[in-house]
């Protein structure tokens, strides 16, 4: 399932890091996941350390 970031993203980098496509980038007010290139290996939510990266159902 497709993931985002919340707006409490504090903009650490560490997911962008770790991301082993690049889908990671940084954008106005917090970073960003591009669907289109993600493909869901999830190793971008353990490194976060504010827990902003939730799986899109999860958003509320």
């Amino acid at each position: 399932m497709p993931s985002l970031i919340k707006s409490i993203c504090t903009n650490c980098t560490l997911c962008e890091s770790v991301c082993p496509t690049s889908s990671i980038r940084k954008g106005i007010s917090k970073y960003v996941i591009d669907r289109d290139t993600c493909f869901d290996c999830k190793e971008c939510v353990p490194v976060c350390p504010v827990q902003a990266i939730v799986e899109v159902d999860e958003e509320k």
